[in-house]
């Protein structure tokens, strides 16, 4: 696999790595979403991974809120984990 930024999703137990290659990066239940999760939980327009400064954050994009890793967020920097 090439280096760079990816997004790591669970899908019925086999782990999909999505590339980062836009600064923004769409995520929600939307067909115009760039990352389209077709889970009722999630909003049309849920949330953005944008990058910043060779950062990546993740913010919420709605009113429902946004879970990273068991915690409730409104903006938070992805990092590398393991």
């Amino acid at each position: 696999m090439a280096a760079g930024r990816y997004l790591a999703c669970e899908d019925d137990g086999a782990v999909l790595l999505l590339g980062l290659e836009a600064s923004v990066t769409r995520i929600g239940r939307s067909p115009a979403a760039d990352v389209e999760l077709e889970v009722p939980t999630v909003s049309r327009r849920h949330a953005l991974i944008v990058i910043r400064d060779q950062t990546a954050v993740l913010l919420d994009d709605g009113l429902d809120g946004t879970w990273l890793n068991g915690r409730r967020v409104a903006k938070a920097v992805l990092v590398h984990t393991t």
